[in-house]
């Protein structure tokens, strides 16, 4: 990807924060349930912004590197997240984490895949992942069929400046992850959040659970 995407929430942290969906417990029985994991295990969250995704997995009792590349994003995880003694903020990015070889359990990917040069990521995922080489890929999404949800996602469309693609996350991703990162073993599951009649919030969280050869 030769576009440099590390600027644009630059000025955006807190209403990121604020109003970006948190990501559901069910995450860690479905982890639990594919890779065995555990508070015991390191994870990686990469392009982790303010912590979303993090946070989840500090409140496990995870030790977690944050591994983030803009500044002021960073920065609001550090105020946000300091009171647990496992968060750890780093300053890096997908394709260049800084973190050693072989010194995590788990990396996980918060709705933030699309940013990354997937090839050059894969590689420094393999690097810093130790055992089974677990990643887990985690992205928000809406209901097609709700008619709410259908026009609120065309409203964006339509205004919102300067949209990032997101890749589209069904079954047909599995398999190109496998023809593109090699994977061992890769497995898409969906879970529905409850939410309130009107709300902007999310319908589905798609967690896709592969491991690297």
């Amino acid at each position: 990807m030769s576009e440099d995407f590390t600027h644009r929430f630059t000025g955006r942290a807190s209403d990121y924060s604020m109003h970006r969906p948190e990501y559901p417990r069910q995450i860690l029985d479905i982890l639990k349930t594919e890779c065995g994991f555990d508070q015991d295990k390191t994870v990686a969250d990469i392009g982790s912004g303010t912590g979303l995704l993090s946070r989840l997995f500090l409140q496990n009792g995870n030790k977690v590197f944050c591994v983030e590349p803009n500044d002021e994003m960073r920065s609001f995880a550090e105020q946000d997240l300091s009171r647990f003694p496992n968060f750890v903020s780093i300053k890096g990015r997908a394709e260049d984490t800084t973190l050693k070889d072989s010194s995590v359990d788990l990396v996980t990917v918060g709705q933030a895949l699309h940013w990354f040069d997937h090839q050059l990521a894969k590689k420094e995922f393999e690097r810093i992942l130790r055992n089974n080489r677990d990643v887990c890929i985690v992205y928000n999404d809406r209901s097609e069929k709700d008619p709410f949800m259908k026009e609120y996602d065309s409203l964006v469309r339509r205004h919102a400046r300067n949209r990032a693609k997101v890749p589209e996350i069904n079954k047909a991703l599995p398999v190109k992850l496998v023809q593109k990162w090699n994977v061992q073993r890769v497995q898409l599951l969906e879970r529905t959040i409850p939410r309130s009649r009107g709300s902007c919030r999310p319908d589905y969280v798609r967690v896709l659970h592969a491991q690297l050869i």
